[in-house]
């Protein structure tokens, strides 16, 4: 009879942790939500300064390219 009592027990604490778990997860995803407009902003201005900044690099690196790739147009074909 007391295992009847104790198992009846459990029962309604797992219910009660149940329904807090679930209200938890649902404030958490309310609060995720609110926030992540601000989150992929950020993202995306980070992304686009580094994409810039690479830009250029890669620019700065073809500029110092050029004048070599021309140099060698002025040397005789040796074939």
């Amino acid at each position: 009879m007391a295992e009847e009592h104790n198992s009846g027990g459990s029962g309604h604490v797992e219910g009660m942790l149940t329904e807090n778990q679930r209200m938890i997860k649902e404030e958490v995803a309310r609060a995720l939500e609110a926030a992540l407009p601000t989150y992929i902003e950020e993202i995306k201005s980070s992304l686009k300064d580094f994409l810039h900044e690479e830009l250029a690099d890669f620019k700065a690196g073809a500029e110092v390219e050029q004048p070599s790739k021309k140099m060698s147009n002025w040397l005789p074909n040796w074939r």
